[in-house]
């Protein structure tokens, strides 16, 4: 009998949770107030989801293929950026 996780239809998606698991740990951080953690992990999840749009062939990434793979690419890559930039620039409040 074959395992949940071992079916093929599972295992096509492991990339795409494996990502929103890292954007839910940066949610999570966000709500307990750490702006700048919290964004920086959403930016490297973005940065996740492109190495493996990179590395993977499309049959294995489910829903982290949206159209070419330079544009996914691209996109991955300059929000990530843009991101991780904002969150190292957000400031503390003075105490």
């Amino acid at each position: 009998m074959r395992r949940f996780w071992e079916s093929e239809r599972v295992r096509r998606h492991l990339p795409f949770a494996a990502v929103m698991a890292v954007v839910l740990m940066g949610l999570v951080l966000i709500s307990m107030a750490h702006w700048r953690r919290g964004s920086f992990l959403i930016g490297c999840a973005l940065l996740l989801a492109a190495g493996f749009r990179f590395f993977l062939p499309e049959e294995r990434l489910g829903l982290l293929v949206l159209r070419r793979r330079n544009v996914d690419l691209a996109l991955y890559v300059g929000f990530a950026i843009a991101i991780i930039a904002i969150a190292i620039s957000i400031r503390r409040f003075p105490v």
